[in-house]
């Protein structure tokens, strides 16, 4: 599964594993890759609130929120 163009990034919880982008609330993990808009390799760090973000997710075992694989830094951040 993944979402097509660009979502907002809406709020950051790494604390707690948790991203909201585009109002839908995502689970990140160690396994959370990122990627800044250049392509090299990023941090859940570097996300910040208003961001434009492209997302991979991947469905999670049992219920809960649904995984980040991967986050792309959209260009002009």
């Amino acid at each position: 599964l993944s979402s097509k163009g660009s979502q907002e990034v809406d709020h950051v919880d790494l604390k707690n594993g948790l991203i909201v982008i585009g109002d839908i609330q995502f689970r990140t993990t160690s396994a959370t890759r990122v990627y800044t808009p250049t392509g090299s390799s990023g941090t859940l760090q570097q996300l910040r609130k208003g961001m434009k973000v492209q997302i991979n997710t991947v469905k999670p075992t049992g219920s809960g929120s649904p995984v980040v694989s991967e986050i792309r830094i959209v260009p002009g951040n």
